[in-house]
This record gives C-alpha cells, sequence and structure tokens, in this order.
C-alpha cells in the first residue's frame, strides 16, 4: 500500500501538475480564441492561409499515398517522377505530421487545425519541463505556467503557424537547453543528442537556427564557471576542456544520425528542386 501511495504521490506531484498544465492551458486559451474567431470547425475560417493553403497542404495530404502507390524514396507524383526523401526532410518529417493520417483528405483543414494547436501546447509543455528540471529551484512553482503559456503563444508562434513544421523547433529547443544544463552537471549528454537530433530531423530550417543559439548559450554558460583566480585556473580549464568536448561529441553525434535525412534534403535544395503537384483531390 506504502509503495502504491508513494507512486500517486509522483504522479500527482506539484512538477507534474504544472507541467500538464503549461500544455493544457495555451491549448484552451488558442482553442478558445479560435472558437471566438470563427475557425473552422465552429465556422467558415481556418488555419489555411499563404504557405499553408497553398504549398504545405499538398505534402500533409501525400503522406496518405506514401505508402500505396509511392514509396519514401521515390514518387511519380512529382514531376516527371523524383524522390522523395528530400521533400519529406523538409516539410513533413516530423512524427506528429502522421496525426493528419487519422482525417479524411476531406478533413484536413480540420487536421491542421488540431496539428496547430497540438504544437502549441507541446511548446508550453516542453519549456516547463525545462524550467522545473533545468535549475535548483522550488519545484511546482506556478509562474512557470505562466512563463510556459507566454512562450508558447508568442508572436512567433501565432505568426508562423502556417509553417507547421518551423513550431518543432520551438518544441525541441527547451530540451535541448536542457540536455546544456545537464552536461554542465556532469552527466554525458544523451539527453542533449536526442533532443538535437529530434531537432535536426523534425526540420533542419529551424534547427541550424536553434543549434547557433545553443552554442551561444554553451559559450555563455562556459564563461560563466570557470574561475580566473590562480588557485582553481587550471582545474577549471581542464574541465572546461571536457565539457566542450562532450558537447562537440554529441553534436557531431547528433548530425551524423540524421545525415541519411538531411543529406537529400540539401541534394534537393542545390538543385532547385523540391517540386510538387495538388494531391489533393
Amino acid at each position: 500500500m506504502k509503495g502504491n501511495a508513494k507512486k500517486i504521490n509522483v504522479i500527482f506531484s506539484k512538477s507534474n501538475i504544472v507541467i500538464l498544465c503549461s500544455f493544457l492551458l495555451p491549448v484552451l486559451l488558442l482553442h478558445y480564441a479560435f472558437y471566438k474567431m470563427g475557425f473552422y470547425p465552429f465556422g467558415e475560417k481556418t488555419v489555411l492561409i499563404m504557405d499553408l493553403k497553398g504549398e504545405y497542404l499538398e505534402y500533409f495530404a501525400s503522406l496518405r499515398y506514401i505508402f500505396k502507390d509511392n514509396s519514401v524514396f521515390y514518387s511519380w507524383s512529382r514531376s516527371m517522377g523524383g524522390e522523395m526523401l528530400g521533400l519529406i526532410g523538409f516539410y513533413i518529417a516530423s512524427p506528429l505530421s502522421f496525426i493528419t493520417l487519422l482525417f479524411p483528405v476531406s478533413e484536413l483543414p480540420a487536421a491542421m487545425y488540431w496539428l496547430t494547436i497540438l504544437k502549441t501546447g507541446l511548446c508550453g509543455l516542453t519549456l516547463a519541463i525545462f524550467l522545473e528540471f533545468g535549475f535548483d529551484k522550488r519545484k511546482g512553482n506556478i509562474a512557470v505556467v505562466a512563463f510556459a503559456t507566454f512562450y508558447a503563444l508568442m508572436s512567433y508562434n501565432i505568426a508562423y503557424g502556417m509553417c507547421l513544421m518551423w513550431l518543432d523547433g520551438v518544441i525541441f529547443l527547451p530540451l535541448v537547453l536542457l540536455g546544456v544544463e545537464k552536461i554542465f552537471e556532469g552527466r554525458k549528454g544523451l539527453l542533449y543528442m536526442l533532443s538535437i537530433t529530434g531537432l535536426f530531423i523534425c526540420n533542419y530550417y529551424t534547427a541550424y537556427m536553434a543549434g547557433i543559439f545553443t552554442a551561444m548559450y554553451f559559450v555563455v554558460k562556459l564563461i560563466s564557471v570557470i574561475k580566473f583566480n590562480k588557485e582553481e585556473i587550471k582545474q577549471s580549464l581542464l574541465n572546461a576542456l571536457r565539457l566542450i568536448g562532450r558537447f562537440a561529441f554529441n553534436t557531431i553525434l547528433a548530425a551524423g544520425i540524421s545525415m541519411p535525412l538531411i543529406l537529400p534534403v540539401a541534394k534537393d535544395l542545390l538543385s532547385g528542386k523540391l517540386q510538387h503537384d495538388n494531391y489533393c483531390p
């Protein structure tokens, strides 16, 4: 009985409740805003604007044909046929993209609606995880929910909701930074490697920008822990070299793991391709 009670206490701990609320509050607020403004399925407006309507919607629709007439490597739906992996890596590599398969093609506007809301909520969730577990502060602070909501509903996410794959970078960035914090705590860097690998795979375009920010974050953090007094500077610099080595090793490993998807994207970009046909009936 004591063991079960302990498990229940862990599940309903303040940290877990804060993290859950950091996901639910942005979801409910955005859902309410869409409802009040008359977005589909509550009205005639949709989230399908600009590139999301004219280009990306077709790629999401193409997912349901990959395992039928086409494959992840080659598609006859492209101009005169062509490789498909680069297009997938550029636009729809995020595992969340496959949620759209639960909707018929005629209901893709609803799929884009729920995918936008889900990704926005996940932005709040990952920032809450970063704030809860990245620092030795008092856990379960309600202020975390507020900052996570601000992060999830910031203008970047609202303005670039038309480029759904760009939101993956916002989701992964707090996990990447948490991984950096764990490296400074003496961990080997598994969380950092896995999170930045996911970032590279989901969308290279936001990955390189998040990568630059992460490198800057690492340098500032490194400078802050180096002790420049005569007694400790030698040991401090040796420790800094170990941290740099661990950070660099995990970054190179993550890049190597994601190369099978990044290279086809680079090939398509350099050849000026990434053409598309209309997949929607």
